[in-house]
């Protein structure tokens, strides 16, 4: 604080007999003094600054103070206003815990805590307006300077600072006990061992309530597996230390966690919520409209939308008016968390019906059921878990079922061996067990077959009769075995008499988030993409151009089919989008 100084010359009373031009020189002499010490008394003084801070060991607690007439001098990490502050700090011993807070004020505040030096910090705590205590126990090995810096928002006013300093228990309580969730009803725990004491075992118990056992099941281990744990409700994780027979056992830690999938929540408004999920391209589907505010709703038990490895499924959602983002987790590995990389969706505003994309279903994945999140947010960022006031999530569950249908050929070709010949090719099916065997028909006659076609066991032939003046359909579908076929699929060759688009001529690519189509001089009349099952994942007729560009497709690392569309015929390309 800075403070001002002054002389009362009419009290030295030794100036009134001197001579006036002694007078004058004394006085600037005085005025000179004035000003080569006036930097001095202008220094910030004790608490002003971090380098000056007031040691609470000098002071008792609880001490109040005041940062009326203190200067602006630090701003706290998580925001600071423009009016006065003071820095106080403690040492703490290795192995000591420190016990700090504010349990009055007079004024808007913030306040930080953070321990080392004030070039170098480790952040404890910074908060606007809390009365809560700060608890520290020092396991960095070495004593630690731990800071206070008490800030104003708006204005200066009064506090109250209240701490305590205590050595380390006799027998202290297990370091970073952990609880592992690996189903509703089973955990895993664990607990690192205590930096001091001696330490004989341990004993934990899991339960409903927050209030610590009487006792719990002793352990020598750091680790116990399968817990049984009470589904769908929070559990509470006791752990203490059992030390010898003099120094008895330590406190008691309690972890809280939650017997499955977190749950979110809006407890704000019912303005903002999801009306309707619809799927499709699954085997079976999701169909849940005319749903109103949930806040979250649970409809995993009810409601699944099923396909197999490779496979994969639009989503539709509706919602009140204006813009919604949206986000959608699956939990593929079934660890009841909605992990960053299991986000599969997260959306820019879209209005009512919304288009959220194609979710594939990864190659690798075992059959059963996974929990899939949908949540939206009408403002922010729509995450899994927590308090969101402008939205609402929905649970809902996918199926992974085996792979064990007929499965499509994909990507047809057509291309001339000579003037009166072509040689037709097709790609073997991703999903499901090698085929048997294709039949295949290439025909002027358009329209599916309706009886069988040729029998070949590669997937090609050559040299098929072929009458370049007339239009021509390749159609081709796999042989599973004991009966079993696959639909047909078709490729068109029309105004065959100048079969000029080769695969080549047709470039599609992938520049960021869009999907670009080239046709050199050919005309594009429509694009049509398929997953790798052949479901349609997106279709637009009538492009009428040389150039077109696909916008909006929520893909993931996923192989798709292009199915290019000119007036000469049709070009199919695979690409990893």
């Amino acid at each position: 604080m800075k403070k001002n100084y002054f002389i009362n010359f009419k009290k030295i009373s030794i100036l009134t007999t001197l001579p006036v031009n002694m007078f004058r020189a004394t006085y600037k002499i005085l005025l000179l003094a004035l000003a080569l010490l006036s930097p001095l008394f202008s220094k910030a003084q004790s608490g002003e600054t971090c380098a000056t801070a007031i040691n609470l060991a000098t002071l008792i607690s609880p001490y109040t103070s005041s940062t009326t007439n203190a200067g602006n001098n630090a701003s706290a990490s998580c925001g600071g206003g423009t009016s006065p502050d003071l820095f106080y700090y403690i040492s703490v011993p290795n192995n000591y815990i420190l016990t700090i807070g504010q349990p009055t004020a007079g004024y808007n505040f913030v306040n930080a805590t953070f321990y080392g030096t004030c070039d170098n910090q480790t952040q404890l705590r910074c908060t606007n307006f809390s009365t809560q205590n700060v608890v520290w126990q020092n396991l960095t090995g070495t004593a630690q300077n731990v800071y206070w810096l008490q800030d104003g928002l708006s204005a200066s006013g009064s506090f109250t600072l209240q701490w305590t300093l205590s050595p380390p228990a006799t027998c202290p309580t297990p370091l970073n006990a952990e609880v592992t969730v690996s189903s509703p009803t089973n955990a895993a725990i664990n607990w690192q061992v205590p930096n001091t004491g001696t330490i004989s075992g341990y004993e934990y118990a899991v339960t409903t309530t927050n209030t610590p056992p009487a006792s719990g099941t002793f352990t020598a281990q750091l680790a116990v597996q399968d817990i049984a744990i009470t589904p769908d409700a929070y559990n509470y994780l006791h752990v203490r230390s059992v030390c010898s027979e003099q120094d008895g056992n330590s406190e008691w830690v309690t972890v809280s966690f939650y017997g499955g999938y977190c749950i979110p929540s809006n407890t704000a408004s019912s303005a903002y919520y999801i009306s309707g999920i619809t799927t499709a391209g699954g085997e079976t589907n999701i169909n849940n409209t005319g749903t109103g505010f949930s806040g979250y709703t649970d409809y995993s038990a009810s409601h699944s939308v099923s396909s197999y490895p490779g496979g994969s499924f639009s989503i539709t959602a509706t919602h009140p008016s204006g813009t919604y983002l949206y986000g959608v987790w699956i939990d593929w590995n079934t660890d009841f968390t909605f992990s960053e990389n299991e986000r599969y969706i997260f959306t820019g505003g879209l209005n009512s019906p919304a288009n959220l994309g194609s979710i594939p279903i990864p190659a690798n994945v075992t059959a059963g059921q996974y929990r899939m999140r949908i949540r939206n947010a009408f403002q922010g960022s729509p995450e899994p878990c927590g308090e969101h006031s402008w939205g609402e999530a929905e649970d809902y569950s996918v199926t992974v079922i085996d792979a064990t249908g007929c499965f499509t050929p994909y990507a047809l070709s057509v291309t001339l061996s000579d003037s009166t010949h072509a040689n037709l090719n097709w790609s073997e099916p991703i999903l499901g067990a090698a085929p048997t065997g294709y039949e295949y028909v290439f025909t002027t006659v358009p329209g599916p077959p309706t009886g069988n076609g040729t029998p070949v066991t590669d997937n090609f032939t050559s040299d098929e009769p072929y009458d370049p003046a007339q239009s021509a359909y390749f159609y081709v579908r796999t042989v599973c075995g004991d009966g079993q076929y696959s639909d047909w699929v078709t490729f068109e060759v029309l105004d065959a008499h100048s079969l000029q688009f080769t695969p080549n001529t047709i470039i599609v690519f992938k520049e960021q988030s869009t999907l670009q189509i080239t046709s050199g001089n050919a005309l594009i009349t429509g694009v049509a993409i398929y997953d790798t099952s052949g479901r349609k994942l997106y279709s637009q007729a009538n492009i009428n151009s040389t150039k077109t560009a696909v916008t909006g497709l929520q893909l993931q690392q996923q192989v798709v089919i292009v199915e290019v569309t000119t007036p000469k015929g049709k070009v199919i390309k695979r690409i990893v989008f």
